[in-house]
């Protein structure tokens, strides 16, 4: 049996300042100080009471963020984004940063006006998400830590913020003169987290003194699975080429949308979580999915399939399919500056001293990799599922994805963009 690769989005930011050369090889304790990276389920207590208005603030952020980084970071090809990974990322950064650096941030994440008020929405809604993804049916997780190098001084009140608002432990370790060893220990980390997937999230090592790490890892069942019997190859019009690929195919009733003013389809397929569904956006436009996104507002996300939903009956044919995605750190900083932050990324612009008073930090390096695959049971996950039974074909629509299209995981309650993907070849 094949296995899948589950989708890992790491958001890891490199925090510059001092240099220094590695010594002879340490043991382990010699470059991890005081690190904690195992990371316990959370029980009901620990996680806070978000209200139905903030929640929606906080989905309304993060769609809109995510919107505006997938136009900024979309280049025609396939794509695949963690707005709430990437959000969550940030958010960290921005804790530490003050000043112009921090209205930068502010303004891209969408904050509103009081920092301690969207700094905790943010943790808050994290920690509710990672609560709604540990069940039986389905595996989420999302981490943050920030490293730190055992000789900086960090400001007690960030250390704080990141305790007991982003529930981040702070892991005590020695980049400066074991930087690579360090490095190999989260990835190793990382590994664990993601399912037996290491990516390559920290190739450049040198001078690392801070360092924020924001990763999700997803695996899901459908709750109606296809029949591995009912697939079949059809062609898939491509961006760039048709190409002949396995089709999953199941009729059922499904929750579905379509626009003629913006021109596409969406389709909701759940997930037997009951947390985390999949909206797939097929616009009439078979030539770029991105055309479909460009028509959906982030207001149009959160509400999708959280108003009265309309259910069809559809025979539903949908490509089998595996996406990865990663960008050179210069290609995502470049672009993160374009969406409007840019401080941060600059040495001697850069104000973190709320961070650390003491030390001129700027983020040198933002790297992000991600990888999917949906198939007959669900989302990367391997196993064995009982299909669902066809209903009868009569009067079904039918809704084939065969050119072109956009997807998301959204979190149901929120209607928040976990993951955000646009598939134009295959």
């Amino acid at each position: 049996m094949k296995k899948y690769l589950a989708p890992v989005l790491a958001a890891t930011m490199l925090f510059m300042a001092g240099c220094s050369d590695e010594t002879d090889t340490p043991t382990t304790e010699d470059y991890l100080i005081e690190t904690t990276l195992d990371q316990p389920e959370l029980k009901a207590d620990e996680v806070p009471t978000v209200a139905s208005a903030d929640k929606a603030v906080w989905t309304s952020e993060v769609n809109h963020f995510g919107l505006t980084a997938m136009d900024r970071l979309s280049e025609g090809g396939n794509l695949l984004i963690s707005p709430a990974s990437l959000h969550s990322a940030l958010a960290m950064a921005a804790a530490g940063a003050d000043g112009n650096t921090y209205q930068e941030f502010a303004k891209v994440l969408n904050f509103g006006a009081d920092r301690d008020v969207a700094e905790k929405l943010a943790a808050d809604m994290q920690l509710t998400i990672r609560y709604d993804g540990q069940n039986a049916n389905s595996h989420f997780v999302m981490a943050n830590n920030l490293w730190v190098d055992q000789k900086v001084k960090l400001a007690e009140t960030f250390k704080e913020t990141m305790r007991t608002v982003f529930k981040a432990p702070v892991q005590v370790c020695n980049f400066i003169d074991y930087a690579a060893y360090v490095v190999d220990s989260i990835n190793d980390w990382l590994k664990k987290l993601a399912s037996g997937i290491a990516p390559k999230l920290t190739e450049k090592v040198e001078n690392i003194q801070f360092m924020l790490i924001s990763a999700t890892s997803f695996e899901a069942k459908w709750a109606h699975p296809f029949s591995k019997s009912k697939t079949e190859q059809r062609s898939f019009k491509g961006k760039s080429k048709d190409v002949l690929i396995d089709f999953m195919h199941l009729i059922y009733d499904f929750e579905y949308y379509e626009s003629v003013e913006k021109g596409y389809q969406a389709v909701v397929i759940p997930y037997m979580d009951d947390v985390f569904d999949m909206v797939i956006i097929l616009p009439n436009d078979v030539s770029n999915a991105k055309n479909a996104l460009s028509q959906i507002t982030a207001e149009d996300f959160g509400n999708l399939h959280l108003d009265t939903p309309e259910y069809r009956l559809l025979d539903l044919s949908i490509p089998k399919f595996e996406i990865s995605y990663d960008l050179t750190p210069s290609e995502i900083i470049s672009r993160l500056k374009n969406i409007g932050i840019k401080e941060a990324f600059s040495e001697g612009l850069a104000n973190f001293k709320i961070l650390s008073p003491s030390y001129n930090v700027f983020i040198d390096s933002f790297l992000h990799q991600a990888v999917i695959a949906i198939d007959e049971s669900g989302s990367n996950t391997t196993a064995a599922t009982e299909a669902t039974e066809d209903k009868p074909a009569d009067g079904a629509t039918k809704f084939e994805i065969d050119h072109a299209f956009a997807f998301a995981i959204v979190h149901r309650s929120s209607g928040a963009l976990v993951y955000l993907g646009v598939v134009n070849d295959l």
